[in-house]
This record gives C-alpha cells, sequence and structure tokens, in this order.
C-alpha cells in the first residue's frame, strides 16, 4: 500500500509521544507534519521533524500531500483546528481531543477517548476487586 502521509497537531506530551512512535511509519503513516502554537515548542524536532508554527499548517499540508491529521489539541480549540484542516484537503481525522467534531460527510473521523477507556477499564478492575474480596470472605 501506498504510505498516507499524516499531520501531528498538537506538539504537546502527547503529540511528541505520537510523533515518536515510530509505528506510525511502519504501517504506513510516516509523519510529515507536526504542528503547535507554543513557541517554546516551535523548532523542536521529533524523529527529524521539526515542530512547525501553525501558520504553516495549509502549506505543508499542500506541500506534503498531507490526507490524515492526529489532532491532540486542547478541546476548546478543537473545531477551529479541524474546520482549517478540512479546508486544507485533510480527510481523515484521528481526534484525541476530547470534543465531537462537526466535518463533512467526506471526511472520516476516528474519536480516540483515553479518559473515557481508563474510566471503563476502571471500572471492571473495581468488579475484578470487588469479587476477589467477596471470594477471600467465604474462605
Amino acid at each position: 500500500a501506498e504510505p498516507v502521509p499524516t499531520a501531528i497537531v498538537g506538539a504537546g506530551h502527547l503529540g511528541q509521544a505520537l510523533a515518536n512512535y515510530q509505528n506510525l511509519d511502519l504501517q504506513g503513516f510516516p509523519v510529515r507534519g507536526i504542528f503547535d502554537t507554543n513557541p517554546k515548542l516551535i523548532g523542536l524536532e521529533i524523529r527529524g521533524q521539526p515542530v512547525r508554527d501553525m501558520d504553516d499548517l495549509e502549506k505543508v499540508i499542500a506541500g506534503e500531500k498531507i490526507k490524515i491529521a492526529i489532532l491532540t489539541v486542547p478541546a476548546a480549540h478543537a473545531q477551529a483546528v479541524v474546520d482549517r484542516l478540512v479546508d486544507a484537503g485533510i480527510v481523515g481525522i484521528f481526534n484525541f481531543a476530547p470534543t465531537d467534531l462537526k466535518v463533512p460527510d467526506d471526511v472520516a473521523v476516528r474519536n480516540e477517548r483515553l479518559a473515557v477507556g481508563i474510566m471503563s477499564l476502571s471500572f471492571k478492575v473495581k468488579c475484578i476487586l470487588e469479587s476477589q474480596e467477596a471470594g477471600v470472605g467465604e474462605m
């Protein structure tokens, strides 16, 4: 399969961790742009890719033919960023922002809710521990 150039928007802890995850490359999703608004992060290199200013978003997406964006921005900024991504030609968004996004029908969104996932796991762990404690009392 052809590699699908990918962007990461939001270069905080999660964005940096994803940028460092070399399996994205190996699976055919090479990171060709990393973006943030924080002046302290702009210019930082992650696996050979500099973190770029959001002002460069559209230019880099066009130049690198980026089709997928991984979104790790705060919820309050997510929709405004997504509107720019869609206008720039992004057709797939992997959304780590804890908010629902409005996109046209020809744009795919996958929501990855880390907090929801850990809450669900926590509930299962609590049930297991409770049943173990109940079992111990019967001995």
